[in-house]
C-alpha cells in the first residue's frame, strides 16, 4: 500500500476514533452574507455540487458565494452558468500523487492563498467531503461558521456538523442545505439547472443511430480498458450504430482503432453538445460521463472501485454496469491487487445488451 494511502488512513482513523459524533449547532443563513463554498476535488464533484450552489445563490438577496475548486474545473464553472465567484487552487491531497510532499504544504502560494481566504472574512464554510483535510482547511479560513458531515473526525474541526446518511453526493449537499433552511428537492435542483444548460449550450446537429465510446479515466484503476472498449465498438456496429471515438490525455497513447470510427475533439462545451446529440454515451465512472448527464445525454458507465450509490449519473440512476458485493469496494483508488477485481467478468457482451436495453426503453 502506498505511504500516502497508509498516512491517510491513520489520520482518519485517529480523528475518527476520538471525534466521530455530530455536532449539529444551528446556524442562522439569513446572517449569513459570505459563503465559501469548499469542492476541491474533480470535474464530476463539481457537477454534483452545482445544483446545491445554485439553489444557495438563489436562497436571499445579497448574499455572495465563492467557490474554492481546482483549476481545471474552469471550463465547467464556464459551462454552468453559476451566480459565483471561482477561487481556483489545486491543494496537495486532492493530487493522486505525491500528495503529502512538505514541499507542497511549505509553498508561499499555499499560505498566501489561506490568508487571502482568511481576509475575506467569510460568514459561512459548506463542505460536503467527508474528510478531515478538508474540515481542518476551513478551520484555517477561521470562518464565523463552517458546516459539513462528521465522519473521519472532521467535525473536530468544523463549527457545526452532521452525521453522514450515505446518500447519493448531490443529495449529500442538499442535505447541509436542509440543516441550513433551504427546504428544496435535490431532483428538482437538478433538473432546473439541467434545463438552463440545454437552453446555453453550443447547438449540435441530430446524429442518430451514434454511440460516443469514451476510454479514459484519470486513474488507471477506473479504467475498464481500451480492448474492452474496441470490442464494444465493434459489437454495436453490428447492431447499426456508428461509432464516435472520444479520447484524451488520460487514453492510453500506444492504442488505435478501426479508422472508420470518427474521432470526437474540441473544447468541453462542444464536446458536451456532440455527445448530447448522440445516441448515447458510453464510458467509465469520471468527469465527463457527469457532465454529459447534466446536459441531457443519454449516459451508461462501468463502475469498478467507486461505490456506484454514492456517484451514479445523477440523471439517470439505472444507466450503470458493475460488479455487485465487491468486499474491497470502494478503495478510493488505491487498488490492493496487481490488476483490479472490480472489472472481473463484466464482457463487451454484458455491457452492449445493458446499453440496447436503455436504449430499447426510451425509443
Amino acid at each position: 500500500m502506498p505511504l500516502s494511502r497508509k498516512l491517510n488512513l491513520a489520520l482518519k482513523r485517529l480523528l475518527g476514533r476520538r471525534f466521530a459524533h455530530a455536532n449539529p449547532i444551528k446556524i442562522d443563513l439569513a446572517q449569513c452574507r459570505k459563503v465559501l463554498v469548499l469542492e476541491l476535488w474533480g470535474l464530476g464533484d463539481l457537477v454534483f455540487a452545482a445544483p446545491a450552489i445554485n439553489a444557495l445563490s438563489a436562497h436571499g438577496e445579497g448574499r455572495s458565494v465563492d467557490v474554492l475548486a481546482q483549476p481545471s474545473t474552469k471550463p465547467l464553472l464556464d459551462l454552468l452558468g453559476l451566480n459565483v465567484t471561482p477561487i481556483f487552487f489545486q491543494f496537495p491531497w486532492t493530487r493522486f500523487g505525491n500528495k503529502y510532499n512538505p514541499a507542497h504544504y511549505l509553498a508561499p502560494s499555499f499560505w498566501r492563498l489561506i490568508l487571502k481566504l482568511r481576509a475575506g472574512r467569510y460568514d459561512l464554510i459548506l463542505s460536503v467531503r467527508e474528510d478531515p483535510r478538508d474540515a481542518l482547511l476551513a478551520r484555517l479560513i477561521r470562518p464565523r461558521h463552517s458546516l459539513g458531515y462528521a465522519a473521519f473526525g472532521s467535525g473536530f474541526f468544523l463549527t457545526s456538523s452532521i452525521d453522514p446518511k450515505g446518500t447519493h453526493k448531490t443529495e449529500a449537499w442538499f442535505r447541509l442545505l436542509a440543516f441550513l433552511g433551504v427546504q428544496e428537492s435535490a431532483n428538482q435542483a437538478f433538473r432546473e439547472l439541467q434545463s438552463g444548460i440545454r437552453a446555453r449550450r453550443i447547438p449540435a446537429a441530430s446524429r442518430k443511430k451514434t454511440i460516443t465510446l469514451h476510454c479514459s479515466a484519470r486513474n488507471p484503476v477506473r479504467n475498464w480498458g481500451w480492448d474492452n472498449f474496441v470490442e464494444l465498438g465493434g459489437l454495436l456496429e453490428k447492431e447499426g450504430y456508428g461509432i464516435l471515438w472520444l479520447s484524451d490525455a488520460n487514453s492510453p497513447s500506444d492504442k488505435s482503432i478501426p479508422d472508420r470510427w470518427e474521432r470526437l475533439s474540441g473544447s468541453l462545451g462542444e464536446i458536451a453538445s456532440v455527445i448530447a446529440a448522440c445516441d448515447l454515451y458510453f464510458g467509465n465512472d469520471g468527469g465527463l460521463m457527469h457532465i454529459v448527464d447534466l446536459f441531457g445525454a443519454k449516459t451508461c458507465a462501468v463502475f469498478g472501485p467507486t461505490d456506484p450509490a454514492l456517484f451514479f449519473p445523477y440523471g439517470q440512476r439505472d444507466s450503470m454496469v458493475f460488479l455487485p458485493d465487491v468486499p474491497c469496494r470502494p478503495c478510493f483508488d488505491y487498488c490492493i491487487y496487481p490488476k483490479p477485481i472490480c472489472f472481473n467478468g463484466i464482457t463487451a457482451l454484458q455491457v452492449r445488451d445493458k446499453i440496447l436495453r436503455l436504449l430499447g426503453a426510451s425509443a
